[in-house]
């Protein structure tokens, strides 16, 4: 009985205790803090924060004044402050308001029936399409481009502005024939943006560029940049870019497969080479390779390409049939220019930083001899019958003729300043080596190794190809952003291809119905056609 009684007064006093028990709710919110205006579709990001009178924690929802409630948030500390987003889909002025709801759970219950606060006062934001504090894009510098061209052809023009407030911006070019370019992709404010086009009638066209920054303000259209077109001429020779292929970065070497179907390019700073194929000038691959990857060739059979990475000392084996790397070979410091013999047996590599040619087996991919040629190698050609392999030497100003049958030097012939690549005409009679140093060409009778042309072309000629015909020749002008086009009949120059910046190498498909030229600083390929 008394421990009944017991009992009943314990209850009780609960009871009692249970029915006194109060919770205050939490203290309206502070006025939320952030935008005051904002565009259309923008992320908005807005705070607030209040204490509850008993300490507990506490969960908060906004009203966005556009008719929308967020959830509830998360429980948080009395005190701390709350961060929720919010974008409007309209224009128009909007109050924001936020209220606080604590973790109230009463004795003996299961679930937290929390007390509300009231609203807190509003925030305005204005809502409109464009940010109205944005400040647009300053006017673009007038786009620069070639001066002149062809119907069909497509042509580069490259411009640049800045963004007083640092945004990103997109270019967007008029043509001046009634084209306007599509909204390039944000760039960061200052760098420059280059863009293609081709005309269809001749014409004098002036190309002017806008811009756009990340939050719509556009800028006014710069000043005019003169282009004028012609009808393309009927000549025997590829004489006009018809494409511009997006490479990796820095191409360097290009060769193309026996067949013609694909092109292969290394990239310098990407470390890979792009396999470009030539039925629709699609890069449909990009194998990583070394270290600051340079020249490339093919065996005649077009199972295999060699790859010379000048910064990691090797070269690597690429199995054509998937683009897979087989082999590395080490070959010594700074391996560049590469050839391989007719008959697909040895390759002929020069090795800049150690002054010598190495030979490489391919049937084991091993090196079976090192030649000493002059300094610092860097171009080698192999005559068509296979017979002799012609070496460039930048510091030392000469070209060095190797027989294969003994691999054994027999000529050193004095040439230009600084020469680079070196090519053979098709019937093997002369080699033609660009000089960098001097501006021009010379021509090698092989029958004697005697110099017999020194032709002037423009500034830092590097690469030299010629077409299967043997007509004519290509000369790559770095300094000039240029293609001369040589006519071996009596070397003279009969025409200028203008290309992008800094063309270095260039190679003829066996068709000759199209050249390719690598654009060292412009990370692309043009494509020379009729």
């Amino acid at each position: 009985m008394k421990v009944l009684k017991i009992f009943l007064i314990l209850l009780l006093s609960i009871l009692v205790f249970s029915s006194c028990e109060q919770n205050s709710p939490p203290d309206a919110p502070n006025t939320p803090i952030g935008p005051s205006r904002g565009i259309r579709n923008e992320l908005l990001t807005y705070k607030s924060a209040t204490t509850d009178p008993d300490g507990g924690n506490i969960s908060y929802q906004f009203e966005w004044g556009d008719d929308n409630l967020s959830s509830w948030s998360s429980y948080i500390p009395s005190g701390d402050t709350i961060s929720m987003n919010h974008s409007y889909a309209d224009i128009g002025v909007f109050e924001i308001r936020v209220r606080a709801k604590d973790d109230y759970r009463p004795l003996f219950q299961h679930i937290t029936v929390g007390a509300i606060s009231d609203w807190s006062p509003a925030h305005i934001v204005v809502i409109s399409e464009v940010d109205t504090t944005n400040t647009p894009p300053n006017t673009p510098a007038a786009p620069v481009g070639p001066t002149e061209g062809y119907t069909d052809s497509s042509y580069i023009f490259t411009s640049s502005t800045t963004d007083p407030d640092g945004d990103s911006i997109s270019y967007q070019f008029d043509w001046g024939d009634g084209d306007l370019s599509a909204w390039s992709d944000y760039l960061p404010s200052g760098e420059s943006m280059s863009i293609s086009h081709s005309y269809g009638d001749a014409g004098t066209y002036v190309v002017k560029v806008r811009a756009k920054d990340e939050k719509g303000a556009e800028s006014e259209f710069s000043p005019g940049y003169q282009i004028i077109i012609t009808e393309y001429q009927l000549t025997d020779y590829p004489y006009r870019v018809t494409d511009i292929i997006s490479v990796g970065s820095r191409p360097h070497g290009i060769t193309c497969l026996p067949n013609g179907d694909y092109v292969y390019v290394t990239n310098v700073y990407s470390y890979s080479v792009s396999v470009i194929r030539t039925s629709d000038n699609l890069v449909v691959n990009e194998i990583p390779v070394g270290y600051g990857p340079r020249f490339v060739t093919p065996l005649p059979n077009g199972e295999y390409v060699y790859v010379t990475n000048m910064s990691s000392n090797d070269i690597y084996v690429i199995r054509t049939s998937d683009n897979t790397v087989e082999d590395t070979i080490y070959v010594g410091y700074a391996p560049h220019g590469i050839v391989s013999l007719p008959d697909g047996k040895f390759l002929y590599v020069a090795v800049r930083d150690e002054n010598k040619v190495s030979v490489i087996r391919t049937s084991d991919n091993t090196i079976v001899d090192n030649i000493p040629v002059g300094t610092s190698p860097k171009g080698v050609e192999v005559l068509p019958n296979g017979e002799f392999v012609y070496v460039t030497n930048w510091y030392s100003y000469d070209v060095y003729v190797i027989r294969t049958i003994d691999n054994t030097v027999i000529k050193t012939i004095p040439v230009g300043v600084n020469p680079v690549r070196v090519a053979s005409h098709p019937d093997g009679d002369y080699v033609y080596v660009t000089n960098r140093g001097s501006n021009y060409v010379s021509v090698i009778r092989t029958l004697d190794n005697i110099v017999v042309d020194e032709i002037p072309v423009g500034d830092k000629p590097i690469g030299i190809v010629f077409l299967p015909n043997g007509e004519y020749g290509y000369v790559v002008n770095e300094g000039n952003n240029n293609v001369l086009v040589l006519r071996t009949l009596d070397n003279a120059i009969i025409d200028t291809i203008s290309v992008d910046q800094h063309p270095y190498d260039g190679i003829s498909l066996p068709n000759g119905q199209y050249i390719y030229i690598t654009n060292l600083h412009s990370d692309n390929v043009s494509v020379i056609g009729y």
